[in-house]
């Protein structure tokens, strides 16, 4: 039995998930972010349930670590020494990404040992799937099928998200 839904895997999770930390210091400009936390428990479950060794997760620590840093100095109006360039943060995900990524927190909740975790997975992944949009491009990828647009179709139109 061939698998139907592809799932990132726990290094692309910790990468991906680590990056969106990133993303919500400078959203938010507060170096301080509660909802960072919430991303950084999940990348530790993560390293747990897949027995990765120590030197992911003190990647992804050290990146986050030196990018909130970074926040401090710049609301100070100071320069900051960034590890995560400009242009690589604040990228759009799509539908496909976030699919993959809440598949693989499943795979991975399965993974730990107490109903604890399992369920700090779930909570932090239902944050996740809705700060990434996911029930907005489930949305619009029905109005897209139900228009019969081609996705496939780089001329076809992206989804459209009215704010009002």
């Amino acid at each position: 039995m061939s698998k139907a839904t592809k799932s990132l895997g726990p290094n692309e999770l910790i990468g991906m998930l680590t990056l969106e930390a990133v993303n919500l210091l400078f959203l938010g400009g507060n170096a301080d972010e509660p909802d960072v936390r919430k991303l950084e428990s999940l990348i530790a479950l993560i390293a747990e349930a897949w027995e990765l060794p120590q030197e992911a997760l003190d990647q992804s620590k050290k990146i986050i670590d030196a990018e909130r840093e970074a926040v401090r100095h710049i609301v100070r109006g100071e320069k900051a020494k960034r590890l995560i360039p400009q242009n690589e943060l604040l990228q759009c995900v799509g539908s496909a990404d976030i699919i993959q990524s809440v598949w693989g927190l499943f795979e991975t909740a399965v993974r730990l040992d107490t109903r604890e975790k399992r369920e700090q997975i779930l909570q932090n992944t239902k944050f996740l799937a809705e700060y990434l949009g996911m029930e907005e491009w489930i949305f619009h990828t029905k109005i897209l099928h139900r228009n019969k647009v081609d996705m496939t179709d780089p001329a076809a139109p992206s989804p459209q998200i009215s704010l009002g």
